[in-house]
């Protein structure tokens, strides 16, 4: 276990114990003194390998160009800047140089010729343990599965002349790493750096996010470290996207770098158990966006779809989705999060008081509904091939809810009206089904039934889909074939690549979903900002 340690303005100082395999992520704000403090662990602690934040990553060849005895002068040359440069920028603005491009493309190449030596002497030997382990950790196969991993559509290779060259899908012929993109040497630097790295090392990596999209670093750094469990992480950054797919980890908030300590603050693992909660700790800056179900749910899709830009969680049921919108809004002075909840109208009657802490109904029995909203049908019918038409969907879809299904969605829409109304008295489920209801107000079950009949009756398709859970019946797959779709799954993938195509066709659909962060909590009028 390594100690490091952070000088506090207040006189005392931090002490944070890393494990091996482990991970810290320092946050905060631009100019808190990240970096520095990474510069100062470098310069301070053995074992430490520094990935600066920056941007300056061309290499001027290909090709091996320097020799053994350059390569080690180099690493001696880069031990003494750290430890002699009084300036954290001054490293940084060298960290990328030429000279160290060059050695790591030299040591992917040396290590790389001991792995084979020792897989021919394994294969020799017939140890083919041997020889799988020397195979599964050369340095460019572990490069290259990391690179995968991260959705990189390219491998690299060693040429003849000891170039390492770039094979790219729809590229027809190999190309040098010098001619790869900003994005691509930045990844490649990481990842080589980290495999070469010693056994037991510290990876220092500063804001990642300054070289690589969010969408790349995080897959990328968890398979490096998957790859290397034995070396441990900290990582400096204020993209909360990293410590959010890492619930388990430490995190040190830095607010303040006086020129010699830091006003900063550990927080406990246990600190927040919710992810989106913690990001407000952690000085997210973005709306949040709690919904009903989990994080396996395909409701998800839709609400992405139709909020970018918004953070959508999860919170399991319409309470969750409460208690989480209150919880995150009553953070005060810590963050900048503004939080709204969605729920399903699910026949509510509760949803004045729910509008007035920031949760508002999608207005639809469920948000699945949305698929088979009148609106939507009619645009996927405009790129459907069928001939039939908007009514044709409508009393296909009728006729496919049965006797059972309208008995059974009744039931259901009863006993939602029941619990909201006489929550205190509500009987189970079971038995509000098993008995013959005459304590609890018959009517209430005959003119459901009635009503949902009149609408199946009169092809209401709009009105089915507002105040009953059709997923559970025949009709979404009735009318998914209708539409020429293999099922309503197929159909429902359709209807998400639209949303993810057609802005025009996403506007339309998400005038159906009332947007909470333009309405006022108190009048639900859209506020003008």
């Amino acid at each position: 276990m390594k100690t490091l340690k952070v000088r506090l303005v207040s006189g005392g100082e931090i002490s944070l114990e890393l494990e091996v395999g482990g991970v810290f992520y320092i946050l905060g704000a631009n100019g808190a003194g990240k970096s520095t403090l990474l510069y100062e662990w470098a310069k301070t602690s053995e074992g430490n390998i520094l990935i600066a934040g920056n941007r300056e990553v061309i290499f001027g060849s290909a090709a091996v160009s320097i020799s053994a005895a350059e390569a080690k002068q180099y690493n001696g040359y880069m031990e003494n800047d750290i430890q002699y440069s009084n300036s954290a920028r001054h490293s940084r603005s060298n960290h990328n140089n030429e000279m160290r491009l060059k050695n790591i493309i030299f040591a992917m190449r040396s290590v790389g010729d001991y792995h084979n030596d020792q897989y021919r002497k394994a294969d020799q030997q017939g140890n083919m343990a041997e020889k799988s382990m020397w195979h599964d950790t050369m340095p460019l196969t572990m490069v290259n599965s990391a690179l995968k991993s991260a959705s990189f559509r390219f491998s690299l290779s060693w040429s003849y002349e000891s170039e390492l060259m770039v094979e790219k899908e729809g590229v027809s012929a190999p190309y040098g790493i010098d001619q790869m993109s900003d994005g691509e040497r930045a990844a490649l630097i990481l990842a080589a750096t980290v495999i070469l790295a010693k056994k037991n090392s510290t990876v220092l990596l500063d804001e990642p996010e300054r070289h690589l999209h969010r969408s790349i670093s995080v897959p990328l750094i968890s398979a490096l470290r998957g790859m290397r469990s034995d070396l441990s992480w900290v990582i400096a950054t204020h993209d909360i996207s990293l410590p959010k797919e890492d619930y388990e980890s430490r995190k040190l908030i830095v607010y303040e770098y006086s020129g010699v300590a830091w006003e900063a603050e550990l927080m406990p693992v246990s600190a927040f158990s919710d992810s989106i909660l913690s990001e407000a700790i952690y000085g997210a800056r973005q709306k949040v966006l709690f919904v009903e179900g989990n994080r396996d749910s395909l409701d998800l899709s839709i609400y992405k779809a139709l909020f970018r830009g918004v953070a959508i969680v999860p919170v399991n049921s319409c309470v969750d989705v409460r208690n989480s919108v209150v919880a995150l809004n009553n953070i005060e002075g810590v963050h900048y999060v503004e939080a709204r909840g969605l729920v399903d109208a699910d026949n509510r009657a509760d949803l004045h008081s729910l509008k007035e802490v920031g949760v508002f109904s999608i207005g639809l029995y469920a948000v699945e509904s949305i698929y088979y909203h009148p609106l939507v049908l009619s645009a996927m019918l405009e790129v459907s091939a069928t001939e039939s038409t908007l009514e044709d969907l409508y009393v296909c879809g009728c006729a496919a809810i049965n006797l059972g299904n309208v008995e059974k969605l009744a039931r259901d829409f009863d006993y939602k009206f029941y619990r909201n109304n006489y929550i205190k008295n509500m009987a189970s489920v079971d038995n509000f089904r098993a008995s013959d209801r005459s304590e609890l107000n018959d009517f209430v079950v005959s003119n459901s039934v009635s009503d949902f009949e009149r609408m199946i009756r009169d092809n209401a398709w709009d009105e089915v889909v507002s105040f009953f859970k059709i997923k559970s019946t025949g009709a979404v797959n009735a009318i998914a074939k209708k539409l020429d779709y293999l099922n309503a799954p197929a159909y429902e993938r359709a209807v998400i690549k639209r949303f993810e195509k057609d802005e025009i066709f996403c506007k339309k659909v998400r005038s159906i979903i009332p947007d909470p962060f333009v309405l006022d909590i108190n009048s639900n009028v859209k506020l003008v900002k």
